[in-house]
């Protein structure tokens, strides 16, 4: 059975159905990434404090530290995000694991 999607009621279906898909995907997409939050951002924090504390990167002012660890931080979730995006993209593992890399 088909919508007609010329009338008012189909067209607000027509809406709907949209709605719900995009809803559905977002929530499936962000159970992959909510958790890896918390864990990014400790990581994140430890590895700023002691690594570019020792090498002197970023310790003017605790402004400058946060200014750096906030962009460090965004620069490591988009780089894990891109890599949750393309393993959902493949259709295996063996082709995530050659695809990923490049």
């Amino acid at each position: 059975m088909q919508i007609n999607y010329t009338t008012i009621p189909g067209f607000a279906s027509r809406q709907g159905l949209i709605y719900v898909a995009l809803v559905f995907v977002a929530v499936v997409n962000a159970n992959n990434v909510i958790p890896q939050m918390p864990y990014l951002a400790l990581t994140t924090l430890i590895f700023c404090s002691i690594c570019f504390g020792m090498a002197g990167v970023a310790t003017g002012s605790a402004s400058d530290f946060f200014l750096f660890w906030v962009n460090f931080f965004l620069y490591s979730a988009c780089i894990t995000y891109y890599g949750i995006f393309m393993a959902m993209l493949t259709p295996n593992a063996e082709t995530a694991t050659v695809i990923i890399p490049m």
